[in-house]
């Protein structure tokens, strides 16, 4: 082996994982410990990796934009995270964004390029935190029902935006208004009718 070869291998192995990086470039201390604990299901949260990804991603969009001088509340921190990854949100909406985040002087090719995946989340918590791999917790129910919440609470910040805008530009006339999405379930053969929570706690509805 030759010294330059060698050099090389000590640089490799020296070299942080992205989410360790990350961690320390933006100084998210308390990141790590917040990422493990709602993997392993501390405090009665458990998070899938994907969510873990999602959740990390909005802490470096956050702050970013309060480097920048913007004060973003959580559901402005949200909506903007959504803006830039979500594939459904219209190409306006998302130029509109875009382009406020520009103008406040957040570097969006850093910021994208910050961004990290499922996979890269998984290689911090069993490589850098040390916890043994885990299989992704909670059964078929579960996961199927988050799905519903998280396009539910979508709707809800659509909708929520798109009124407040017509609002803005004075084609509706509307107070401070909030969006509630209401899930109903109806079955068809026995006639019951009931709300997603409901549905749960019963463990379905009054079909035999």
């Amino acid at each position: 082996m030759t010294v330059d070869e060698s050099v090389d291998q000590s640089r490799s192995r020296g070299r942080k994982r992205k989410v360790k990086r990350l961690i320390d470039e933006y100084g998210l201390s308390e990141v790590g410990p917040e990422l493990e604990n709602r993997w392993t299901g501390t405090d009665d949260r458990k998070a899938s990796l994907r969510e873990l990804a999602a959740w990390f991603n909005r802490q470096l969009l956050q702050y970013a934009m309060e480097e920048a001088g913007m004060d973003p509340i959580a559901d402005d921190v949200e909506t903007t995270y959504n803006a830039l990854t979500d594939e459904t949100v219209s190409s306006g909406t998302r130029t509109q964004i875009r382009r406020r985040l520009e103008r406040a002087g957040v570097d969006l090719d850093r910021l994208e390029a910050d961004f990290v995946s499922r996979q890269a989340i998984h290689t911090y918590l069993t490589k850098d935190r040390g916890i043994e791999h885990r299989v992704e917790r909670g059964n078929s129910v579960e996961r199927d029902v988050a799905t519903i919440r998280r396009l539910a609470g979508r709707a809800e910040t659509v909708a929520q935006d798109k009124l407040e805008r017509l609002r803005d530009r004075d084609e509706l006339s509307l107070g401070d208004v909030r969006v509630a999405v209401d899930l109903k379930i109806r079955c068809r053969d026995c006639g019951t009718q009931l709300t997603l929570a409901d549905v749960l706690d019963a463990g379905g509805c009054d079909c035999s």
